[in-house]
């Protein structure tokens, strides 16, 4: 008889282990979750891309912008940050030009005013989020820009002392001469010491 009731007890005590291990284990898988869920979001890592409607400006034009925001993990819309900010900076790193894009849902449209006053060269151009500074800049999106400036002369880096001769440099109006078409074309004449100098020329055929 005392071996039948024992019989009872643990057959009803199997199933009372086991729901309280089903609950453990539930109670664990949750909790898991959470951190996981945690984790995900403290370490986010959101991406952005660029579309500009080309790659070279002159100066007083509009750059276009179609910007997207996704997970960097599966790529995927990101509707997170709500502001893009992009810029062009200069080979100092010294932004010439600044604006804030407005997002919706991952996508913003938007636009940037080339300044009159740059020179001629290659720029960086750059987008991020106020997220994206928790992180290196290296995950910053950049792309290489050229603004050509009619109204500038190219920059010359070489050294004075680099100069072995005159050298003359031409500068068609409008930035190129145009076959069967009229145009001015200024010139500057440099010495070997990188002065302005007199010269004598002709123009033949």
């Amino acid at each position: 008889m005392r071996n039948t009731i024992q019989a009872i007890k643990v057959m009803l005590l199997t199933p009372a282990l086991s729901l309280l291990a089903l609950s453990s284990n539930a109670q664990v898988i949750q909790e898991v979750q959470k951190s996981f869920n945690l984790y995900k979001q403290s370490a986010l890592q959101e991406k952005v891309f660029v579309h500009t409607d080309k790659t070279t400006y002159l100066p007083g034009e509009i750059m276009w912008l179609k910007i997207f925001c996704v997970d960097g993990n599966d790529h995927k819309p990101l509707n997170m940050s709500k502001v893009v900010y992009v810029e062009i900076l200069d080979n100092n790193q010294s932004p010439i030009a600044q604006a804030k894009i407005a997002m919706k849902n991952g996508i913003g449209d938007g636009s940037l005013y080339i300044p009159v006053t740059v020179n001629n060269g290659n720029y960086k151009f750059r987008a991020y989020t106020n997220w994206m500074k928790n992180f290196s800049p290296d995950y910053y999106f950049e792309k290489t820009i050229t603004l050509i400036n009619p109204l500038k002369s190219p920059e010359n880096t070489i050294a004075k002392e680099s100069v072995a001769a005159n050298s003359i440099q031409f500068f068609p109006e409008g930035g190129n001469l145009v076959s069967g078409m009229a145009s001015k074309v200024a010139f500057k004449a440099l010495d070997k010491n990188g002065k302005g100098t007199i010269v004598k020329g002709a123009i033949v055929d």
